[in-house]
């Protein structure tokens, strides 16, 4: 094999690539559109597939740079930061909870699954957790620790797969989470909050003109504003972690932009470029889409077996139904039924599958910051830590 690390100036291209693909595609098939299937997931789809059809016809292996990667998800969570006020804190408690009490439950439903499917038909058990909440719940984070692991238990190719079946999960959770909250928001005849819409103005020069005499200066102080509430926010981070308390860069960095934000907004102090910070924010986004569906190692698909395909179907199922119960316990509204649509996406794949699915739907019936906002604290801070010790629990009962 022959790899070459793409640089991060190239890795950047690679990403706008898959987005012009993205959208040359979805501009072709109406049904996408239709549907909320991001284009970044179609365009990077069709990037991963050329690299992986060059690496099993020549042998060379791009490396996509992580760091820009790293870099655009950070920016675009620090703008997410900037549009939450004090009316969106005061709600997200309870749609916060249920989504930690339901991702709980269906991690362990997960692994109770597979393992009896495993005892009725005999399957090694190793290889039934391999479509457990290791790679469905955790993804392909997860599937990096647990695959070496699992070799430990004598599951040959333990590593391969576990990387198929969470790149499996991550493409049909992205491909799955738009029409699911499609479905919920045509069904039940669904709006954004309107008291929403306040972020985009709040924090805003109330002198400054509606239109775009002064769209540089405007783009350039958001620009400072994010890379300033980055810098602390990523020091804070670092800080926490000399004491033993790990908090994910992207986290700290929004949590960092909403106590700015919220802090300043009535002292007068200086004034946020909201609307400028989400145009960036989602530019950000987009880049960040493409990155992580053209790096997916589809390669490892063929090292599936028919069980792992059967489970993984089984899977569905349940993730589906784990994504209704969110809806119905989080209040039966817009944002509901796009914590859904998201839920759906990383209960079968990763937050970035998730993520798809918030801008797709977002982008076609209107904004939903709770969204933005759940997704991430409840998809990282708190299932990979629940889920790590479930797993742990049922690898020692096998």
């Amino acid at each position: 094999m022959n790899q070459f690390e793409l640089s991060l100036i190239q890795t950047a291209a690679i990403a706008v690539i898959s987005l012009f693909i993205g959208l040359k595609i979805k501009n072709r098939f109406e049904f996408m559109d239709k549907y909320c299937i991001p284009s970044a997931v179609v365009g990077g789809l069709v990037v991963s597939i050329i690299l992986s059809i060059l690496y099993k016809v020549s042998g060379i292996f791009l490396t996509l740079d992580e760091t820009i990667e790293d870099i655009f998800m950070i920016v675009f969570f620090t703008s997410i930061g900037f549009q939450v006020n004090l009316y969106v804190l005061r709600n997200i408690m309870r749609p916060l909870l249920v989504m930690i009490c339901c991702i709980a439950v269906c991690i362990v439903l997960q692994n109770v699954l597979v393992l009896t499917i495993a005892n009725l038909n005999g399957t090694n058990p190793y290889l039934a957790m391999t479509a457990g909440s290791i790679t469905m719940m955790g993804g392909e984070g997860l599937a990096r620790i647990y695959g070496p692991i699992l070799m430990d238990f004598n599951l040959l190719d333990g590593i391969s797969l576990t990387h198929g079946l969470a790149t499996m999960g991550l493409i049909i959770g992205a491909v799955l989470g738009g029409p699911l909250g499609r479905y919920l928001i045509v069904k039940h005849n669904l709006k954004p909050d309107q008291k929403e819409l306040e972020v985009f103005l709040s924090g805003r020069d109330k002198n400054e003109p509606d239109d775009n005499s002064r769209i540089f200066e405007r783009i350039g102080r958001a620009s400072y504003q994010l890379i300033i509430t980055m810098a602390i926010g990523i020091t804070i981070c670092q800080i926490l972690k000399q004491i033993g308390f790990v908090v994910p860069l992207y986290i700290g960095t929004m949590i960092s932009a909403i106590i700015i934000k919220n802090v300043f907004i009535n002292r007068d102090v200086f004034d946020f470029h909201v609307r400028e910070i989400s145009y960036i924010g989602g530019l950000s986004l987009s880049l960040f889409l493409g990155i992580s569906f053209s790096e997916l190692e589809l390669f490892y698909l063929f090292d599936l077996k028919p069980i792992q395909l059967f489970l993984l179907a089984l899977q569905v199922i349940l993730i589906l139904a784990f994504a209704l119960c969110i809806f119905k316990f989080s209040g039966k509204n817009y944002d509901a039924a796009i914590l859904s649509g998201a839920s759906l996406g990383f209960g079968i794949g990763a937050t970035p599958s998730g993520i798809s699915s918030i801008i797709a739907l977002n982008g076609k019936y209107g904004y939903s910051i709770k969204a933005y906002l759940l997704v991430p604290i409840a998809g990282t801070m708190f299932a990979d830590p629940i889920n790590s010790l479930v797993i742990e629990y049922f690898i020692k009962l096998i």
